[in-house]
């Protein structure tokens, strides 16, 4: 959209800066006088073709120069002839003589002008075409052929001789024969010059009058406004089109469900809508909360996979940050909580520590890194409880200097057996898998889960990650889709029939309203 409006506005500015062309039309009727007032299909093709041909004499230097020397004009023949347009209205006599010019008075004054000029040129060139009258060249011929008679008359009077030809009348006949052959082509081109000049009497008497004198035009020719306007708004569409279809192909990034199921063949057990959060997460978990609907779905999904399975530990990443994986486990160790399992949430992210700052009376003080330079007995002294009945956080605490020295050692996988005794499942938030320490924790538990970014993961970063994390032998328990566009969720609207009640501050943000070709459009390449 962006593109034809910028291409009309360019359009539009170059059009204002252009000086403007004005076009002077003038109109003349040729008429032909035929012989003798007859008028038959032949006289009016004679007169059709020369007038015809008047139109392309307009344009020689015999009438243009004179035009030149009138006006006094600081032009050549040339120079006129190029801004100069001869039109034949067709199955007329009539012909259009039109001049461009910067100027509009200027251009109705050549115009005029040269019409004036080639009526005096017709005028001119009207003197007959052959000196010899149509009467004499009658009786040349007829001489001609009284000649060609006489001599044809004396050759059959020798051929037809008793006896054998003398050497005189052999001479003789020779020389009737090429008298013969030489009065015969005579005769025949007098014939001819007799046709001409019959056919040119046939159309003679041609004048030239100015049907409609030029006059100063009120608009301009060019530049026209709503024609470039519209060129350019239609080559604005073909670019914009061939950008966003350039921009669709070069753009890998994950977008749907689909998308996903094709690149890494994994499950997508949640698919998390684009919004808002507040800061603590224990007031969008109410009953009717469709945020927290969305993630009893995302638990319902993930514990179908850990059917057969016993999973005590999983560990939340994705490939970079930013794609929503603190989250993403904030809100599934909440809804667990709910669903009746004694639940740690650890903050193992030490590098970017957030866990604490989403829920009321945690703090950062002690954490995770007190547990690793100590004993693991202490771990009821450093994890906190929340609101939220069964859940309890573990933080980072005081960050180390060497995060995947401690993520390393034996004492984290003790700690991980520990925490596991704990409670009934430890989620863990961990750094992006980019990290080293991410691969460590990953090896010491049960299951990942993957978070994905919608329209920002890139899927070389996706394979590559899960090539990665499958190097580990941890199995992946599946696939959360962060960030879909919230128009993309029908589940919005069946929760919205089944919670109307739903105040604002616990109610999904409404998606927002699109022009249905406008929704399918972007849709498809956003």
């Amino acid at each position: 959209m962006i593109c034809p409006l910028i291409a009309a506005a360019t359009a539009y500015f170059i059009t204002s800066t252009i000086t403007p062309v004005y076009q002077a039309e003038a109109r003349l009727l040729v008429e032909h006088q035929m012989a003798g007032g007859t008028l038959d299909l032949q006289s009016i093709q004679a007169a059709e073709r020369r007038t015809q041909t008047f139109s392309q004499l307009i344009t020689t230097r015999s009438v243009l120069n004179p035009v030149v020397e009138e006006l006094n004009l600081e032009k050549t023949a040339d120079d006129l002839r190029a801004n100069l347009s001869i039109s034949h209205v067709g199955d007329t006599q009539l012909i259009t003589i039109a001049y461009s010019d910067y100027d509009p008075v200027h251009a109705a004054e050549v115009a005029n002008t040269v019409s004036e000029k080639f009526a005096e040129y017709v005028r001119d060139i009207q003197a007959p075409i052959i000196g010899v009258p149509a009467e004499d060249l009658t009786g040349v011929i007829a001489d001609l052929e009284t000649q060609i008679e006489s001599n044809e008359a004396r050759i059959a009077e020798i051929e037809a001789g008793d006896g054998p030809t003398t050497q005189a009348e052999q001479d003789e006949l020779a020389q009737l024969q090429a008298s013969t052959a030489q009065l015969s082509q005579s005769r025949d081109a007098f014939q001819v010059i007799e046709s001409s000049v019959n056919d040119l009497d046939t159309a003679t008497g041609s004048q030239v009058f100015i049907a409609e004198p030029a006059a100063a035009p009120g608009a301009p020719i060019s530049p026209s406004l709503m024609i470039n306007l519209a060129i350019a708004g239609l080559l604005g569409v073909l670019i914009g089109g061939a950008i966003t279809v350039s921009l669709s192909w070069l753009d890998d990034n994950v977008k749907t469900e689909q998308d996903v199921r094709q690149l890494i063949n994994r499950p997508v057990i949640g698919t998390v809508p684009d919004q808002d959060l507040p800061d603590q997460m224990e007031s969008i978990h109410a009953s009717k909360s469709i945020s927290g609907e969305v993630f009893r779905g995302l638990r319902t999904n993930l514990q179908f996979t850990m059917v057969d399975r016993n999973i005590k530990s999983i560990v939340v990443t994705s490939t970079q940050p930013g794609e929503g994986k603190t989250t993403v486990a904030a809100n599934l160790a909440i809804v667990l909580a709910q669903g009746g399992q004694r639940v740690i949430l650890v903050d193992a992210d030490m590098r970017r520590p957030k866990v604490h700052n989403m829920f009321h009376k945690v703090t950062n003080e002690r954490g995770l890194s007190n547990l690793l330079l100590q004993s693991p007995a202490v771990i009821e002294n450093v994890v906190q409880s929340t609101t939220i009945d069964r859940l309890k956080v573990l933080s980072t605490g005081p960050v180390p200097p060497n995060p995947p020295d401690l993520y390393g050692s034996a004492r984290m996988k003790a700690l991980v057996s520990a925490l596991e005794d704990s409670a009934d499942i430890v989620v863990f938030d961990s750094p992006p898998l980019a990290l080293s320490e991410s691969l460590l924790l990953a090896s010491v538990v049960d299951g990942i889960l993957f978070v994905i970014r919608a329209n920002l993961t890139r899927t070389a970063d996706i394979a590559q990650g899960i090539e990665t994390v499958e190097q580990t032998g941890v199995p992946i328990l599946g696939v959360v889709l962060n960030g879909v566009p919230q128009d993309s969720q029908s589940a919005h609207r069946v929760y919205q029939q089944y919670y109307p009640l739903v105040s604002g501050e616990m109610s999904m943000p409404a998606p927002k309203r699109r022009l249905g070709w406008l929704s399918r459009v972007f849709s498809r390449t956003t």
